[in-house]
């Protein structure tokens, strides 16, 4: 498996989380984005190319999915996943007892165009991929498992950086406090919840013997 990122952060969480599943001799991470010559420290052909929540943050989208179709060998599939609907967090204070911090925040984050929610159908076509499924779901996170509060911890702290000058001093000091909390291991503190929507693409480099270019377009 090899891992592309921009941030150091999150190839360090994945190193981690590779060390305490048993997998790190089969994990090789990589720091850049996909506006790099990222197709160079790939192997000549890969089974299964995942874009997590990332396609929207390059300058030529297009390109990066003709760089992914081509790299793929044939019937090899890609996945696109993109925000999509509202998001929520609860409570409305996130237990710091700041009123309508998670409704400032969510706002806040509007104003900036997020959640991003383009439609990547037309371009994974025009890659040359078929067979492509689109699949929208919900996904709701809670602190009450340890998972739960490490993705809501890491959330927020995103948002703090992205949101720094967007959001009144009061509420910066309610979402550091929240964050504080996520980091707490302490039982009695209330549990917190995010929802958000999200949406997948599905699609296949055809394998050359007709059928799956004959099935191109969109399954919703």
């Amino acid at each position: 498996m090899h891992a592309l990122d921009a941030s150091p952060g999150m190839l360090e969480r994945l190193r981690a989380s590779s060390i305490d599943t048993g997998v790190s001799s089969r994990v090789e991470t990589h720091l850049l984005n996909l506006d790099d010559n990222w197709p160079s420290v790939l192997p000549g052909s890969v089974d299964l190319a995942w874009a997590a929540l990332s396609l929207h943050h390059t300058n030529d989208p297009a390109r990066v999915l003709q760089q992914t179709f081509a790299l793929l060998r044939p019937g090899g599939v890609a996945v696109v996943s993109e925000f999509t609907g509202a998001t929520t967090y609860s409570p409305a204070d996130l237990g710091t007892g700041r009123q309508s911090l998670a409704d400032h925040l969510v706002k806040a984050l509007a104003a900036r165009g997020y959640p991003v929610a383009p439609d990547w159908s037309e371009a994974l076509t025009e890659a040359g991929f078929a067979r492509i499924q689109r699949q929208e779901t919900t996904i709701s996170v809670s602190s009450a498992t340890l998972d739960g509060a490490r993705f809501l911890q890491l959330q927020l702290t995103l948002n703090r950086q992205l949101l720094a000058n967007d959001l009144g001093s009061e509420d910066l000091v309610a979402v550091d406090a929240a964050i504080v909390s996520l980091a707490s291991d302490r039982p009695a503190v209330a549990h917190k919840y995010y929802t958000s929507g999200r949406v997948f693409w599905v699609a296949v480099r055809p394998d050359g013997r007709g059928a799956d270019t004959a099935a191109t377009g969109v399954d919703r």
